[in-house]
C-alpha cells in the first residue's frame, strides 16, 4: 500500500532516489520520459518482497527489478492513456543506481514527479509529455 505524499514540478537539481528506471514515451502525437525512482530502504523492501529473499543491498543481482517496476507501473497507465485513444507505446527501460541522483529525462519540458510513502520508504514517479 502506498500514500501520495505530493506532486510538484521537478527542477533540475532535485533529488529522485537510490535507483531509478526511465524509459521513452513514444507515440504519434507525443514523445517523452518516465522514470519510477525509489529511496534505498524502499527499493530493498520491494526487491524482499517479490523475491521472498532478504535483500541486504543494492546489487547487480537485483537491479533488473527497477527496470520491470517500470515496465509494470507505466505499463498500467499506458492502458488507460490508450483506452483514451493517445497511441502511446513505451521504449526499454534503462536502471541508474547512485546514491542521492536526480534523474535526467532526455526531453525538454516540464517534469511531473508525484512521491508516494509506503511502509519501506518513499518513491517518486516522473514524467515529462511534450507535443511532437
Amino acid at each position: 500500500e502506498c500514500l501520495r505524499e505530493g506532486l510538484y514540478l521537478k527542477g533540475p537539481k532535485h533529488i529522485s532516489g537510490d535507483i531509478s528506471g526511465r524509459m521513452a514515451i513514444l507515440g504519434e502525437t507525443h514523445t517523452g520520459s518516465f522514470a519510477v525512482s525509489l529511496e534505498e530502504a524502499c527499493y530493498l523492501g520491494i526487491v524482499s518482497r517479490i523475491t521472498g529473499k532478504l535483500a541486504g543491498r543494492i546489487d547487480a543481482s537485483n537491479q533488473d527489478i527497477a527496470s520491470e517496476l517500470c515496465n509494470q507501473i507505466f505499463g498500467s497507465a499506458k492502458v488507460t492513456l490508450n483506452s483514451m485513444g493517445h497511441s502511446i507505446r513505451q521504449g526499454l527501460p534503462e536502471v541508474r543506481h547512485q546514491v542521492r541522483h536526480s534523474v535526467v529525462h532526455p526531453i525538454e519540458g516540464p517534469c511531473v514527479a508525484i512521491r508516494y510513502s509506503t511502509e519501506f520508504g518513499i518513491f517518486q514517479i516522473e514524467a515529462v509529455l511534450t507535443e511532437k
